[in-house]
């Protein structure tokens, strides 16, 4: 199920004042809706294959590249995991963004300047910490004390919200 603007829609009162709410629904079949980025396209999942829907059309994620996806950025990039690694897919390419030393890691967020948080495992793989991935680099966010942290979001401005354990 998807909703999408259309020019005869009920009357809405935003912020004193009125505005035309345009919109639609569409069937989209047996989905799992994962995002929809600032400019209507969506992400999702059709049994376990992931599709883009963008413009009334769908372009499918390649499985060798990705399994799970997190979210879709409003340039049209998925951030998600592929072989139990963080992982990338935009314009038909597909970025494995490695790991912090250990051999699993996950891509939950990326912006629209294409930086991507998650959290992947340490060398031996008893810690998991958050990261930051920006122009090609992976960088370990830490944790508060403890040993786990995760990044699950990232705003246009480079802001990381996310959970670690312990406490500062």
């Amino acid at each position: 199920l998807a909703a999408e603007t259309t020019a005869d829609s009920p009357d809405m009162s935003i912020e004193g004042r009125r505005a035309k709410l345009q919109y639609s629904v569409t069937d989209l079949g047996a989905i799992t809706t994962i995002g929809i980025n600032n400019k209507g396209a969506i992400v999702l999942m059709r049994g376990t294959d992931i599709y883009i829907r963008r413009h009334g059309g769908e372009r499918l994620v390649p499985n060798a590249c990705m399994q799970k996806a997190s979210t879709l950025s409003d340039k049209g990039v998925v951030a998600g995991t592929g072989s139990s690694r963080p992982v990338l897919y935009g314009r038909g390419t597909c970025i494995d963004l490695g790991t912090l030393g250990g051999t699993v890691g996950d891509a939950l967020d990326v912006n629209s300047k294409g930086q991507a948080v998650g959290s992947s495992t340490l060398a031996g793989d008893t810690a998991t910490h958050a990261f930051l991935y920006d122009d090609g680099v992976m960088r370990d966010l830490g944790t508060l004390r403890g040993v786990y942290s995760s990044a699950a979001a990232i705003n246009k401005r480079g802001m990381i919200a996310g959970t670690s354990d312990g406490s500062a």
